[in-house]
């Protein structure tokens, strides 16, 4: 588990014909806008004859996010790459006794791709619904503690401002865990209402403010793959 700011590689999955793709002793991705050959690599000269043939080799199929493809296969698209999962439903709270810490289960981010993703929590909102946050809790601040890797994101800020673009990405990798387990980001919401906070009484009901939390996924390339 590592942060990091690795970039996704170009890629496409389509259906071809490619002719003079491949070689005998090794298989050239079929990766849009590289080069299938050139002079030295991949090339068969014909000098002095009339004809000249190139093996084509075609492969039409179904990708597996989960598994390395086929070498021979088309290289996928980057989102393509992407399986990953995030929760559902992320619940928060404070009761009157724990004067003003606020706190959460424990959540976890899985990567079930063969190959790293990159994750960055990006924006935290008020869902238009929900009106508590702006008429209750003024001054409230909420972050997710990561553990795996370590870091804090402020989602909400004590001036009322709230998560937009956030840049604290980190990086699931699968060579990090065992075969078949997925690579996980582990979290928690914690939180501290403001100096003074009146709770609501049992009468009153408690505040149930709702939020949107966004996470943005990018496919990390192999090292090999630069």
């Amino acid at each position: 588990m590592k942060l990091t700011k690795k970039k996704a590689f170009g890629a496409f999955m389509a259906v071809l014909l490619c002719a003079g793709l491949m070689v005998p002793t090794a298989a050239l991705a079929w990766t849009i806008n590289t080069e299938g050959n050139d002079e030295d690599n991949n090339s068969t000269n014909y000098s002095g004859e009339t004809s000249g043939e190139s093996e084509v080799h075609g492969w039409i199929g179904t990708f597996d996010n989960e598994e390395d493809p086929d070498p021979e296969a088309p290289e996928p698209p980057d989102d393509a790459w992407i399986n990953v999962s995030v929760p559902t439903r992320i619940l928060f709270g404070s009761l009157a006794t724990d004067n003003g810490t606020v706190y959460s289960p424990n959540y976890h981010v899985y990567n079930h791709s063969a190959r790293g993703v990159e994750v960055t929590p990006t924006a935290f909102a008020e869902n238009a619904s929900s009106s508590d946050d702006a008429t209750y809790l003024s001054g409230m601040e909420l972050t997710m503690d990561f553990s795996t890797p370590v870091f804090t994101e402020t989602i909400r800020a004590t001036d009322d401002t709230f998560l937009f673009g956030g840049t604290n990405a980190f990086e699931l990798d699968p060579a990090d865990t065992a075969t078949d387990t997925p690579a996980q980001g582990d979290f928690k919401i914690n939180g501290q209402l403001p100096a003074g906070f009146t709770y609501p009484t049992i009468a009153q009901g408690p505040y149930e403010p709702e939020y949107t939390l966004t996470f943005a996924f990018s496919s990390v390339a192999p090292d090999s793959i630069g």
